[in-house]
């Protein structure tokens, strides 16, 4: 018994070990922040956000701000990280590939996070002097959604539970997950 009780606490020792390193390089992987120049809106006020024209540069800074650029593709996979925008019914994509934050007008790519926000919410968050905090203080007084749209798997695997934890102040619960 004893040789076999040792096998045992061996293969165990060694499947943490395992594990411990593929999480360290594969699942906690830290990205470097992208210099992404802020988008000036400082002519944009509250009174005139219906004016504000979009564009895919304003979705990169936020994302970039908030640390989207740690997200990655899962462990051997060609899965892209995907968060969609939803702006008073216009729709803005963005993926994330090898820290680099890409975003395109329109709805394409089945997201895994989506993001409900207005024009004013926009021009607020970005003119801020602290950008994440007024964008994790907006998400938690509810003038930003986050609404998940893949499962608890997929959002370890790229990255997003550390991320969602930093916008919400709450852990992702599998009755949020659709």
């Amino acid at each position: 018994m004893g040789k076999k009780l040792l096998i045992v606490i061996l293969t165990i020792a060694i499947l943490i070990v395992a594990f411990s390193i593929v999480f360290l390089v594969f699942i906690e992987q830290k990205g470097e922040k992208q210099n992404i120049e802020k988008p000036d809106l400082t002519n944009m006020t509250n009174n005139n956000s219906s004016a504000l024209v979009l564009k895919e540069e304003y979705f990169d800074y936020i994302l970039n701000e908030i640390g989207a650029y740690n997200l990655h593709n899962p462990p051997l996979s060609s899965e892209k990280p995907i968060i969609k925008f939803d702006i008073e019914g216009e729709f803005f994509t963005s993926e994330i590939a090898e820290n680099k934050i890409t975003t395109k007008k329109g709805d394409f790519g089945q997201e895994d996070l989506l993001f409900t926000i207005t024009k004013t919410e926009i021009i607020n968050a970005i003119t801020s002097d602290d950008m994440k905090g007024y964008f994790v203080e907006s998400v938690k007084s509810g003038k930003i959604s986050i609404e998940i749209k893949t499962d608890k798997k997929q959002l370890f695997l790229k990255g997003y539970l550390s991320l969602y934890k930093e916008l919400t102040g709450s852990e992702i619960s599998p009755d949020q997950i659709e």
